[in-house]
């Protein structure tokens, strides 16, 4: 999980397994939000953009 600060891209280049969240002003909210962007290794655990920060973290097994 990455903020919007950060260029799910250039994660993409690095081979991270990230899903993007924006309008972050405390971690829990990291729970709340919805995936705005996600990188491929993130996909193929079934991360989507659209669901929440909670789901998403539940795919990554985090």
């Amino acid at each position: 999980m990455v903020c919007g600060n950060f260029d799910i891209n250039e994660l993409e280049k690095r081979n991270v397994t990230a899903a993007r969240i924006v309008g972050l002003t405390k971690i829990e909210d990291v729970l709340q939000r919805n995936v705005v962007s996600v990188a491929s290794l993130a996909k193929a655990l079934g991360v989507n953009v659209g669901m929440s920060g909670s789901d998403a973290l539940e795919k990554m097994n985090v």
